[in-house]
């Protein structure tokens, strides 16, 4: 029998490919289907795993079929590349099973004729794990060969070539290889404080006695760290305490100001972690508007917004949010806050390889290096802050404020973005 997390990762990574839907919104879809905790955590890391590492698998696979990639069916591609990842990156996971579950669902997805070749190269692979011909570096990259450098960056750190060669000439060789390798950096698990019940040394004291062991954040003030344990698996994570969120997504809602405001839209709101924030800042008997353009995502918002006990804001889908903000919200009155974030963190959360196919590399600017998914794209990739008040159907009042965090290589998109705004 397959592995259940296996083959929800598996049809992640077809949808991926298939559909324009957002990472994060395939991931939730593969959740919908497992019930196990652990099943849900192995099958989102398989799907980020292998996005991740994409382009390394591939010249992997490419050398061990002795073919193109590209000529083999997507459907069996797919398999063998999670099941590669799970093979370097799993040691836990004894290699039989990967590459018995890996025949199993090549059959199952009809393409038995292909379970040879994929019992075949996934066995050739398992042997030479350890020892892995993969383009290195005999120098530090500011000494090495321009084609070498940009071959070891796109293949062993796995990074879109278009995308290798731009940072190399805009920002120089060391800090291309430091931004690869950052990316490539699995990102701790932080957790968020619900300081509508609870303060950050409280939480901490109650994890640690429930063998969870943190440290606190070094930016975000209500964020902790997680170092060992699983904060997941207890009272105060069902008791909303805390959520799980990056310390840079704890980071933007402080933009938005301490002083209590009496109307909040959050533009970009799924998960809720933002949003959360942003509840503590609204004044008694004042609104909260949360929106979001994924309905799969507002369904984990209020999921958390419900445990967490905040029964005051009203979630809204981009369908809604017109009628919610201009009979509730007021945009025009004075004490409204607009809010949207995509930003640093997800770098390392989502990789690149989920949006490079959908944005191919030109002479301009591409989503990857400015996306977002709260605001349209123009001709440059840049996102357009108009898109953000159209949805929200106003203005921010004159009085009111608009953090918007993006997550831009270059500070001149956000400021292009920004240019472009509600006023054009």
């Amino acid at each position: 029998m397959i592995a259940p997390a296996r083959r929800a990762a598996y049809d992640a990574l077809r949808a991926a490919a298939t559909r324009p839907r957002d990472l994060g919104e395939l991931l939730v879809e593969s959740r919908e289907r497992l019930h196990d905790d652990r099943d849900r955590a192995l099958a989102a890391a398989i799907v980020v795993g292998t996005l991740r590492w994409r382009n390394q698998l591939d010249w992997l696979l490419a050398r061990a079929a002795n073919r193109d990639v590209a000529s083999l069916d997507p459907e069996v591609l797919d398999v063998l590349r999670l099941s590669l990842f799970q093979l370097l990156h799993f040691s836990r996971v004894p290699a039989s099973a990967v590459v018995d579950d890996a025949v199993s669902l090549t059959k199952q997805v009809r393409k038995k004729s292909a379970a040879g070749l994929t019992n075949a190269v996934l066995r050739k692979l398992s042997r030479s794990r350890n020892e892995l011909d993969l383009p290195r570096l005999s120098q530090s990259p500011d000494q090495a060969p321009r084609d070498t450098l940009i071959e070891y960056l796109t293949i062993a750190g796995s990074h879109p070539r278009w995308l290798v060669e731009r940072w190399i000439d805009r920002l120089g060789a060391n800090t291309a290889a430091s931004w690869v390798a950052f990316n490539n950096q699995e990102p701790p698990l932080a957790l968020r404080v619900n300081t509508l019940r609870s303060t950050r040394g409280d939480v901490a004291e109650r994890l640690k006695v429930a063998e969870v062991e943190t440290v606190a954040a070094r930016y975000a003030p209500d964020g902790l760290v997680v170092v060992s344990g699983q904060p997941l698996r207890t009272p105060e994570f069902d008791a909303g305490m805390f959520v799980v969120q990056d310390e840079a997504s704890q980071i933007v809602p402080l933009l938005a100001g301490t002083h209590p405001v009496s109307r909040v839209l959050d533009a970009c709101a799924a998960p809720g972690g933002k949003t959360l924030a942003l509840a503590a800042g609204v004044a008694r008997g004042g609104l909260l508007v949360a929106s979001d353009v994924s309905t799969k995502r507002l369904s984990i918002l209020r999921e958390i917004l419900q445990r967490a006990g905040n029964q005051d804001a009203s979630c809204a889908d981009r369908s809604r949010t017109r009628r919610a903000v201009r009979r509730r919200l007021r945009c025009r009155a004075a004490g409204c806050a607009v809010y949207g974030s995509r930003h640093a963190a997800t770098r390392r959360r989502y990789p690149l390889a989920a949006i490079a196919g959908r944005y191919p590399a030109s002479g301009r600017e591409t989503a990857a290096d400015d996306r977002g998914s709260c605001g349209r794209r123009g001709a440059r990739g840049a996102l357009d802050l108009r898109d953000v008040f159209e949805r929200a159907g106003g203005e921010p009042a004159r009085r009111g404020r608009v953090p918007y965090c993006a997550s831009a290589v270059r500070t001149c998109a956000c400021r292009e973005a920004y240019r472009r705004g509600p006023a054009g």
